[in-house]
């Protein structure tokens, strides 16, 4: 091979076309860059600044001298030679403006650098031939420097090749370049034409910087052509001062970048800004076949990595194995993107990778983020692998991930996604996956989203008000929060079906503030659960407000082929900071529900409500039934209500077990059209451990309305508080109160129980009325004793415009009990179909039967009746003979006939 140096002065204007300026820092936005140096010629300054230029066995060297700052180009003067020139007033080359080498064939370009600026651009220049460089590549190399800008790039139309690698390192394989001082550095490697850019080994950058200039580098496509990496890719950034960081792969127009290996991009240190990108801001693609890699660490101003296909026609970005963005910083806030702006895909993890974001802040000043999200006018599709999605974020301040496709494009993650707030003091963590626009979500497996704060806590899986994309999980979603202030929501308020495979579980464990699970429509959309069903799981070791929501407010069904299940345990004795357990249809809600059944268990002496309510829409409840059951000190409510065209449907039975010592209550009300109650099973409710308290019931139907009544296929079991005393508890109560039947005054029956029928009264007063209601197979009620302190605390018993089928026994115990039938309520006759035995063995017991004339003493008919009250009890018996009618024996009582 001929190789040597020719030394001459030529016109620098026959250069001109085929000189591609050296890059200066640039914005994404902008490819247009402007000369170094426009006319070379005409500088008067004194030459400076020498570099020794010279070709070894194919490899060109240039060594620069430290005498000053040095600018070279250096391209391809046609297919026999090589130009090395100047590209500033101050720089020699080898003591002229430009050196010519004759070689055909370049195996090498190696770069030893000064301790000044230095700027080096190795390129295929516009209108010359291409620079192909062999298998040594291309190396930078020096032990320290004020700055350098160093540039590997295609500007022609035809391809160009690089067989090595392409290195920027210090003085040894593997250290890095040491910058200082004020000035920007950069390394950049671009395809910027219609020619492609072939680097057949890998890239690897490492410099590390020692002062306020910022330290680049990029890999980028601005035209047309392609770049191809068949090796890895590493930049490695590290900053001990105020300079910025920042690692890119970047496409600008329409040309591609492959990399065949593994991307890392690394940056460290120092106390400016740090970002690593993986950036498409043409149409032009990236697709990167092996793990990817962004690390931004031990910084101490905002650290950001970010994968961004951007508005409006960012090209598709693929990775084919697993993205990894690592966030940490010492004070200011860290934040791990990907984001999906314009048409382009961001397909991640192939067919086993997935995405892992991890950001932490290890001062109190800065917020930890983690977000993938499509933007509004995003209509590109977003993909994971099956190693699926793990977001963790760790701050004293905010903690948040964040998974939302607000553009039309369709989000899939193949697998689980796991969201994590790590940090244990952090006042405020938000871990939220949604759809806000068009777009869909489907999530192959499960969703975890989980954390602690001091003050916040919200863990959301959402359609939003709007959103017409359909969300769906596989299997499962788990929520659970610890701390203060828990909220776990999973809510549709948009018009897409929001569908879970298997079951939601939410879980709170607080240490004060409030609680809030949440499962709920707002919108026209649906949202459906699988055979798991709903699991909602709450404590809290200081009083505050808890709640248990599983509701419709909009048009959209809600419906699981599960039970919903509730288990809450929760301290404090106030009904200002309750617990509150609710399964509901709104006021205004077209939307329905639908269950397999509901169990609640309530635990702690915090005052609760357990409500099942029909405001708008029907609920319907499985063969599982109802099934609430309470401990505690606290008040106890316990509601199931309908309302107009909304009724309740229970195909098993309603089982309230209240074992705890406050006042407890049972409302079973449909009020209204077509608001129906009913149950294929029975209905129990026991209060019998309660011995300080009382309860009240109220199982009522409007008769006055159409298909309103509370129906009972199976049997009513009601056993009473056992309070023997006469303090009034927490609800000014001082006796237990029963109301079954009617709303209304007018005939009809409002409840209906085609089983048996039992009450079971306590010792202390007990009032019991039961009105236009129909006891179908047998009834039994045993009020017991009650404090014999005189007539105010006689129990009492009320028989109004009720039917009777089968055989009725009736027990009053205690002094001064009193029994009425038709006396003044009953707005239809009562009869008795079976044998009625009334036994009162209490001292001066009294009953009264229709002893009034007009509206509401309506005849009562016995079958076979029978009255017995103690010898020389007092007893007395009214009766209206022609109100009465059929046989009956008095035993005991002193007759009387009004």
């Amino acid at each position: 091979m001929n190789v040597h140096t020719r030394i001459r002065v030529p016109k620098w204007t026959a250069f001109r076309n085929d000189l591609y300026p050296s890059r200066g820092r640039r914005s994404r936005q902008g490819t247009d860059w402007s000369p170094v140096a426009a006319e070379v010629l005409e500088c008067r300054s004194l030459l400076s600044a020498d570099v020794i230029a010279a070709i070894s066995g194919g490899v060109l060297t240039m060594t620069a001298d430290q005498s000053g700052d040095h600018a070279v180009n250096v391209f391809r003067l046609d297919a026999e030679h090589i130009t090395v020139a100047a590209a500033n007033c101050s720089t020699t080359i080898n003591g002229v403006t430009a050196a010519i080498f004759e070689i055909s064939d370049l195996a090498g370009v190696q770069v030893n650098l000064s301790g000044q600026f230095d700027t080096f651009s190795v390129y295929s220049a516009p209108n010359n031939p291409v620079l192909n460089i062999g298998a040594a590549g291309v190396v930078f190399q020096g032990a320290g420097s004020a700055g350098d800008v160093l540039n590997v790039y295609n500007a022609s139309t035809q391809p160009m090749s690089i067989l090595g690698d392409v290195v920027v390192q210090g003085t040894t394989a593997g250290s890095p370049l040491n910058v200082r001082g004020l000035r920007d550095s950069e390394f950049r490697v671009h395809a910027d034409s219609a020619g492609d850019l072939l680097i057949a080994g890998s890239i690897s950058i490492g410099v590390a910087g020692s002062g306020t200039g910022s330290l680049t580098s990029e890999i980028s496509s601005l035209g047309m052509g392609d770049v191809l990496l068949l090796g890895n890719v590493t930049e490695s950034l590290k900053q001990a001062k105020s300079g910025a960081q920042t690692n890119r792969v970047a496409t600008y127009g329409s040309g591609q970048i492959v990399i065949a290996g593994a991307l890392v991009e690394f940056s460290s240190g120092g106390t400016g800004m740090v970002t690593n990108e993986i950036v498409t801001d043409g149409t032009g693609g990236i697709r990167i076949a092996g793990p990817v890699t962004q690390t931004g660490i031990l910084n101490s101003q905002q650290t950001r990595n970010l994968v961004q296909a951007s508005e409006p026609q960012g090209g598709d970005i693929v990775i084919a194995a697993t993205l990894t963005q690592r966030a940490s910083n010492l004070a200011g806030s860290v934040e791990n993107d990907v984001l999906d702006l314009g048409t382009g895909d961001i397909i991640v993890g192939g067919a086993a990778g997935g995405l892992v974001q991890s950001a932490t802040c290890y001062d109190s000043s800065g917020f930890a983020v983690n977000l993938v999200q499509g933007g509004y006018h995003a209509t590109g599709e977003f993909r994971v692998g099956t190693s699926g999605i793990q977001q963790t974020a760790n701050s004293s301040l905010l903690e948040m991930n964040c998974l939302e496709n607000d553009g039309a494009g369709a989000w899939s993650d193949a697998s689980l996604i796991r969201q994590a707030g790590l940090g244990q003091n952090s006042q405020r963590l938000l871990n939220f996956i949604g759809i806000g626009s068009m777009g869909a979500f489907t999530i192959g497996t499960s969703v975890s989203q989980s954390g602690y704060s001091s003050e916040y806590v919200n863990n959301s899986l959402v359609i939003c008000g709007g959103a017409s994309g359909n969300l769906s999980v596989g299997t499962w979603v788990a929520q659970t929060s610890a701390g203060r202030n828990l909220d776990n929501y999973v809510s549709n308020s948009g018009s897409g079906a929001l569908t879970v495979g298997a079951y939601i579980a939410q879980k709170s464990q607080a240490m004060g503030g409030h609680t809030d699970n949440e499962v709920y429509t707002a919108g026209t959309g649906s949202l459906n659960v699988g055979s798991g069903g709903i699991l909602m799981t709450d404590s809290n070791a200081v009083a505050g407000g808890n709640a248990n929501s599983v509701y419709t407010r909009g048009a959209g069904k809600l419906t699981t082929t599960g039970v919903i299940r509730i288990t809450t345990s929760n301290v404090g004795d106030q009904s200002s900071a309750a617990t509150v357990n609710v399964v509901k249809t709104g006021k205004n809600a077209l939307g329905t529900i639908a269950a397999a059944g509901i169990v609640i268990v309530n635990q702690g002496d915090q005052d609760l409500a357990n409500r099942l309510v029909a405001g708008a829409a029907p609920i319907q409840m499985g063969k599982a039934g109802v099934v609430w059951t309470s401990t505690g000190a606290g008040s106890h409510v316990h509601e199931i209500t309908s309302s107009v065209n909304a009724p309740v449907v229970i195909q098993g039975s309603l089982n309230v077990q209240d074992m705890g010592m406050g006042h407890s209550s049972l409302s079973v009300i449909a009020n209204g059209d077509n608001a129906g109650i009913s149950m294929g099973g029975s209905l129990i409710y026991s209060d019998s451990m309660n011995t300080t308290s009382h309860c009240d019931i109220r199982i009522q139907g409007g008769s006055v309305y159409q298909n309103s009544a509370v129906t009972i296929e199976g049997s009513l079991t009601l056993v009473l508080a056992q309070t023997t005393g006469t303090v009034a508890d927490r609800r000014a109560a001082t006796a237990n109160h029963v109301i079954l039947g009617s709303l209304t005054h007018v005939a009809g029956f409002s409840l209906v129980v085609k089983g048996q029928t039992m009450i079971v009264g306590g010792e202390g007063q007990d009032d019991v009325a039961i009105r236009q209601a129909r006891f179908q197979l047998g009834t039994t009620i045993n009020l017991l004793g009650n404090p014999n302190l005189g007539p105010a605390w006689g129990d009492h018993l009320a028989l109004d415009g009720t039917t009777f089928g089968g055989q009725c026994a009736i027990q009053m115990q205690g002094n001064y009990a009193q029994l009425e039938m038709n006396n003044g309520q009953g707005y239809q006759a009562e009869p008795f179909s079976g044998s009625l035995q009334v036994l009162m063995a209490g001292w001066q017991p009294e009953v009264v039967i229709a002893t009034g004339a007009g509206v509401g003493y309506e005849p009562v008919v016995f079958y076979d009746a029978t009255f017995i009250s103690a010898p020389a009890s007092g007893g007395v018996f009214y009766y209206n003979a022609l109100k009465v009618a059929g046989d009956f024996n008095v035993t005991g009582f002193l007759s009387a006939i009004v």
